[in-house]
């Protein structure tokens, strides 16, 4: 999705291994289009300079098309746990994609994308 929608980079926070076996071919080539990067939450946010964190939370956040797109950052949180409070209280806004009131939320891949597109 980041390489299909023109981000530059993927930064992955202490999760899956972009280089094992069954990402790079779940990617079909795609990682060879984003600069990867692997850092611990802490090394984010000490090194984020002038980026802009925008963490995607299921409710309580800007409508995508309210946010100022220079310099952001998506950050979305894994399958099972989403962010932690203290990830979200780190980042510099929240956006939430709007859905009809019979739906939960999204799968997390599924929602990143959506919101990367939204927010090119």
């Amino acid at each position: 999705s980041a390489a299909a929608f023109g981000a530059q980079s993927v930064v992955v926070v202490e999760g899956c291994d972009p280089f094992c076996p069954k990402v790079i071919q779940a990617s079909a080539g795609a990682l060879a289009h984003v600069k990867l990067i692997r850092l611990s939450w802490q090394e984010l946010i000490k090194n984020k300079k002038d980026l802009n964190l925008c963490a995607l939370v299921v409710s309580g956040g800007q409508k995508p098309e309210t946010v100022a797109k220079q310099n952001l950052l998506l950050v979305v949180g894994n399958e099972a746990h989403g962010l932690s409070q203290d990830q979200i209280a780190d980042c510099d806004l929240t956006v939430t994609l709007p859905m009809t009131k019979s739906t939960e939320s999204l799968n997390a891949a599924v929602a990143g994308s959506i919101a990367l597109y939204l927010l090119k």
